[in-house]
This record gives structure tokens, C-alpha cells and sequence, in this order.
């Protein structure tokens, strides 16, 4: 006897510690972006590295904005703010082990030329947007919304940024 699974597409596993990576040059465009992707989110975890002060006006995924973290880097006058989670944390963990920029403390998780432009695009006072799609099928949908919608990079990284990931 033969047993035969089908798989159902929206309960596929997460691609598991792929995160998309996409490049905004203000608040109000990525909360588009973000309202594009739909009320479902899309994608349960996810994170915003800028150097804006105060709270980012986001209308849509509150769940970004939050709680935001201060990472310090000696080669930056400003500080970098984090959405609390596993990105903020390894940030500021690097930055403590002695990386004196975010170039240095993406390193691993991008390319050095992806870490060099991200680094330029924060001190250039754009937004860098970080989200784990939930399923494989959500990858491909937030990966297409995200290059129709982002006028810079999107990339693709190797960390989880999902919060029942962290201990």
C-alpha cells in the first residue's frame, strides 16, 4: 500500500534564514510598500535599520516600529536604529566585538559591496527594510512587491530574524 502527502502551499515551511533585504528613500514609501504586501503582513518577521531620530510614521506592520534599538558604531555620528530583535542584537554585539560600522557588522550575512551600499544608503538617511517571508510561496510574492516597489537594492541574506528563534 502507497501512502500519497500533498503538501498544502500555505502551510510550506519558511525558507528558512532568507531574508530579503530592500532599500526605501522615505517613511511614506516603504509604508506603501508594506500596505502592498497586505494586512496578512506576509512576512511575520522582519526588521527597519535607519538613522532617523524619533518614531518612523508607519501606518501599516506597527509591529516594525514598535520597539527600536540604538546601535553605536565609532565611525558613525549618528546612531543606527534597529527594530528590537536578532538583527539589533547581532548588530550590537559586533559593534561591542569591535565593527566600527555597519559595513563591518553586516559582514557574513552580505556580500562586503552589499554591506558597503547598505551602509551608505543608512548614512544617506534612507531606510533599509529586512523581512522573512512566512512561507516559500510568500518569499517569491514579497521578493516581486519589493523590487516593483524599492528604487534601490533588493537582496537576499542569510539570518533569521524570527523572534521564537532567539534563546
Amino acid at each position: 500500500m502507497t501512502t500519497v502527502t500533498h503538501a498544502r502551499r500555505d502551510i510550506m515551511p519558511r525558507p528558512q534564514g532568507r531574508c530579503l533585504v530592500a532599500v526605501f528613500d522615505t517613511w511614506e514609501a516603504l509604508d506603501i510598500a508594506l500596505m502592498d504586501l497586505g494586512s496578512d503582513a506576509r512576512a511575520r518577521s522582519g526588521a527597519l535599520l535607519h538613522a532617523h531620530e524619533g518614531t518612523p510614521p508607519i501606518r501599516s506592520a506597527r509591529w516594525l516600529v514598535e520597539e527600536m534599538l540604538d546601535v553605536h558604531f565609532a565611525a558613525h555620528l549618528k546612531r543606527v536604529r534597529c527594530t528590537r530583535g536578532e538583527l539589533a542584537i547581532a548588530l550590537a554585539a559586533r559593534s561591542d566585538q569591535g565593527a566600527n560600522n555597519v559595513a563591518a557588522a553586516l559582514h557574513g550575512w552580505v556580500s562586503p559591496e552589499q554591506a558597503s551600499e547598505l551602509q551608505w544608503h543608512i548614512e544617506s538617511g534612507r531606510i533599509v527594510l529586512w523581512l522573512q517571508p512566512s512561507t516559500a510561496e510568500d518569499f517569491d510574492i514579497v521578493c516581486a512587491r519589493l523590487v516593483r516597489a524599492s528604487p534601490h537594492l533588493v537582496g537576499i541574506c542569510n539570518v533569521d530574524l524570527d523572534p521564537r528563534q532567539q534563546a
